[in-house]
């Protein structure tokens, strides 16, 4: 199977998220409709409880397939060129305004998750130098250059944000690559490390992800016409 497909361009699984929730209605039906002829009302009452099991259970799938279904045109452009196709889908899904959104606004997105996440373990670095992780020779000379790597990420993150409200995209990659090299930096820095900060390895990993992504968007400026 080609990973990079859009399980969302077959039209059956959206069909089946819409209309399959109705088949209970009809067991409920025939469940009453089998009361009414006299048939043994326990087991008329074990069939409208499997019903309703059923019921339940589709109608929590319904509450999620429709949601794949609305994925935008750009950001299945997007998302099919990145390395792991439903992180980038679920992420960019994550703002309620991806769906319609055009290259502009997706790639407002897209930098301003990674701004978030650059800030936020910018902070969370700071406070475990602060804490007793810094005892730790290595660890903290690690964390230092997690903190310098961080920093740039976060400029690069800001200038891209101010290009876009300029209408310049020329250095958008370049921003996103800068801001994927501090996390780089950061994940060699502890490795080696006898005892790393807990979540600062997965942080580093969803960064270089949500670099990824916007170095894709990016790519649209630069093909289109």
């Amino acid at each position: 199977m080609d990973k990079t497909r859009d399980p969302n361009d077959n039209p059956i699984l959206c069909f089946f998220g819409i209309f399959i929730p109705w088949p209970p209605l009809f067991l409920w039906k025939f469940s009453f409709e089998q009361q009414d002829k006299g048939i043994n009302r326990v087991s008329s009452q074990s069939n409208l409880m499997a019903s309703s099991s059923l019921l339940f259970v589709l109608l929590a799938l319904l509450a999620v397939v429709p949601s794949s279904c609305a994925t935008g045109e750009v950001v299945r452009r997007v998302c099919r060129r990145a390395s792991d196709y439903e992180y980038c889908v679920n992420t960019l899904n994550s703002d309620p305004r991806s769906p319609d959104a055009d290259r502009y606004l997706l790639a407002y997105i897209s930098f301003g998750m990674a701004f978030t996440n650059a800030s936020s373990t910018l902070d969370y670095i700071s406070r475990l130098l602060k804490s007793g992780w810094s005892n730790d020779t290595k660890l903290a000379d690690g964390l230092r250059e997690c903190r310098k790597g961080y920093k740039k990420g976060v400029a690069a993150m800001v200038s891209a944000n101010n290009d876009l409200n300029s209408e310049t995209y020329y250095y958008l990659a370049e921003y996103a690559d800068t801001a994927a090299r501090g996390a780089n930096v950061c994940q060699a820095a502890i490795a080696g490390t006898r005892r790393p900060p807990p979540g600062l390895a997965a942080r580093n990993g969803d960064m270089k992800s949500l670099c990824e992504i916007c170095s894709l968007v990016s790519e649209l400026f630069v093909t289109s016409s």
